[in-house]
Formats: C-alpha cells, structure tokens, sequence
C-alpha cells in the first residue's frame, strides 16, 4: 500500500515567523565585551599596556615584531608588524588584550569555571 506524502493528507501547515528579540541579542553576548564598551578609556588603557607588554616581550623582539595602536574608541586597532615594516596581523583591541593574556599565564581555567 502506498501511502501519500503527508502534506497531501494535511495541507501546508501554516508556518510561524520568527520575531528577532533585541533584549535576547544583548543576553547572548559575552559579558567580557560588554565590559571593555563600556569604559573605552579603562580598555585603551588595557590595550597600551598589553601593547607594552608585547614590545618588552623577548621572543617578539628577537623575531623583530612590533604593536602599534591605530584608532579610538571602539575602533581601537593593534597592528602587529615584522622587522621590515609590513604588516602581519590586525587585532581589535579585546582580541590583542585576551592574547596577550592568554600568552602571559593569567586567566588559565576560565573556561572550566564559567562551566560550572
């Protein structure tokens, strides 16, 4: 016996549109940006000194890299530059801050704890 499919048997089923909700957009994002928006002096005074950090760092002055900041706000960029002057990588602000974090030891089992 063969059976019809089943929108045969039932007819199109109406179909619910999806309502994008702004106030579950800002809950989904992560608290640490939220956090670094907020106070764009505090964060570039983060990004300087991680870009200090990485200017004193030996292994990044052996192999002739150098940070520099580009912009303000939240269009604050690093560029990471090799010893004849090109340009190697592009970082905002917040992504060179957690690397440098990240590269320093600091901040190691985050990720367990915020499973908890």
């Amino acid at each position: 016996m063969k059976i019809a499919s089943v929108t045969a048997l039932f007819g199109d089923s109406p179909k619910r549109e999806r309502k994008e909700n702004p106030e579950r957009k800002k809950d989904e994002s992560s608290p640490d940006s939220e956090a670094f928006a907020r106070d764009a002096e505090e964060a570039a005074k983060k990004v300087s000194s991680a870009v200090d950090s990485f200017g004193i760092d030996t292994d990044a002055v052996s192999n002739g890299l150098s940070a520099e900041v580009i912009g303000k706000g939240p269009g604050l960029r690093v560029t990471l530059k090799d010893g004849s002057g090109a340009v190697v990588r592009q970082f905002t602000g917040e992504e060179f801050v957690r690397l440098r974090e990240a590269a320093s030891g600091t901040g190691r089992g985050k990720l367990l704890d915020k499973k908890l």
